[in-house]
């Protein structure tokens, strides 16, 4: 490639699922010649950097606000800083079109960076939440308003399978707000691949998710991991947060996992113990993980939704943080089956470099 197409992929910090899922896209467009230069903030840069070091350029821009909301009224909290909010995404409007502008770049790909856009036949948004769930009388708010910020971009990437297998379910089908010529279902995107390797850690313990919920929820853990028998590992995921000591042989706990790191463990490990993020399902229905309890961010409508949606078809236990008794929520796994997804990451991330390929 004589020229290297250049292309913008920004990614929004809220948790790190968002720069997880990124992984595996920016790779493929890295080798296939593209250059890259990523824009996100906070955590999410940070993992990114790591990840890709000098592969890529980076940019540090101002991210649109999300709540820090500690209350499991989480829905109430978002309504009442959606000023802020509108406040905070002008901002980083003003900020990212600079950055474009100057950039001149062939395409712009925005992992739920909603600020980050160009043109509509050179943007794409990728989101699997294109529904909101919330209270039914403002739900036609909010789709509304999904439809406006997609109306900006050309397609919607959607990590997940189109039909009654959506991992997703209802966020992100039958959808009938937004043109369906603009949709297009990628299937699930994990950084993470199976690998066949011994059983060898009783529990392994994964946070993820924004602040102050994951701190709140990695205190509750380390409250009552001795009560669980076995060879434990447990992550933080806090890139740059300080290591946790634990004066038990039997338990390793680590700040932050790298892509390699956290592929080893899940796939060594007997149960999973995690947040109901979407990345972190998408990971769980890669590797094949059917023993896992998944814990919804209190308060946050989707990540409830997912824990719903996971219990009632019996693919992993969803338990709330206010019942979380670790000697007691893994008796009843025998229970659930996991999830089967129609392909998995390899294929979808050819159907991605596809359409990359044949837009520039």
């Amino acid at each position: 490639m004589k020229n290297k197409k250049r292309i913008l992929y920004g990614v929004l910090d809220w948790g790190l699922g968002h720069a997880t899922r990124s992984i595996p896209l920016i790779e493929e467009l890295l080798k296939a010649g593209y250059s890259v230069d990523i824009l996100s903030n906070g955590r999410a840069l940070m993992v990114l950097k790591k990840e890709f070091k000098s592969r890529c350029n980076y940019i540090d821009s101002i991210s649109p606000y999300v709540p820090q909301i500690q209350s499991k009224f989480w829905m109430g909290g978002f309504i009442v800083s959606l000023p802020k909010q509108a406040q905070a995404f002008i901002a980083a409007r003003i900020a990212s079109k600079k950055i474009i502008q100057k950039g001149n770049y062939d395409l712009v790909i925005a992992d739920n960076r909603l600020d980050v856009y160009d043109r509509k036949d050179n943007s794409y948004i990728m989101t699997h939440n294109i529904r909101f769930e919330t209270y039914f009388f403002l739900r036609p708010f909010f789709n509304f308003f999904t439809y406006l910020y997609c109306s900006r971009f050309g397609h919607v990437l959607i990590p997940d399978y189109e039909g009654e297998n959506a991992l997703a379910g209802r966020l992100s089908n039958n959808i009938t707000f937004i043109p369906k010529k603009m949709l297009i279902y990628l299937g699930i995107i994990s950084r993470v691949k199976k690998k066949n390797v011994k059983k060898d850690i009783d529990y392994f313990i994964t946070l993820s998710g924004p602040e102050p919920q994951r701190t709140t929820l990695e205190n509750l853990f380390l409250s009552q991991i001795k009560s669980l028998k076995g060879k434990i590992v447990f992550s933080g995921a806090s890139p740059e947060g300080s290591k946790v000591h634990i004066n038990d042989k039997n338990i390793k706990f680590y700040p932050y996992l790298n892509k390699d790191q956290q592929e080893d463990f899940l796939n060594r490990s007997k149960v999973i113990i995690t947040r109901s993020g979407y990345t972190t399902l998408m990971e769980l229905a890669e590797i094949g993980i059917s023993k896992a309890v998944i814990i919804p961010t209190p308060g946050q409508t989707e990540q409830e939704y997912l824990g719903k949606l996971s219990e009632k078809n019996r693919w992993w236990h969803s338990v709330d943080q206010s019942d979380i008794n670790l000697s007691e929520i893994i008796s009843n796994l025998k229970e659930f089956k996991g999830y089967s997804p129609s392909w998995k990451t390899e294929k979808s991330v050819k159907k991605f470099i596809n359409i990359i390929k044949k837009h520039i």
